[in-house]
């Protein structure tokens, strides 16, 4: 498996659910407001600011974006690391 750098809005709302969060939480720990958030959920945007943003507030609460290629298919993904 193979992190990726950027992540897709499935894998946003797949994210926050495995970490509990509302938009309006990963707004406030993303530091991106909400509307942003949400314009990203629904693929209307994805610039490379919000990408890197909330890639940065999932990462540093343990979720892992992946990326498994093989025989033509791409297998996408999200883990969360949780501490011991």
């Amino acid at each position: 498996m193979v992190t990726v750098d950027s992540i897709q809005a499935r894998q946003s709302i797949a994210a926050r659910g495995l970490l509990g969060w509302t938009q309006s939480d990963l707004s406030e720990k993303s530091g991106i407001s909400i509307s942003a958030v949400k314009n990203y959920e629904r693929g209307v945007t994805n610039s490379v600011g919000t990408t890197a943003a909330l890639r940065l507030a999932f990462e540093a609460h343990g979720i892992r974006f992946i990326i498994d290629s093989h025989a033509g298919m791409n297998d996408i993904g999200v883990i969360l690391r949780e501490k011991d």
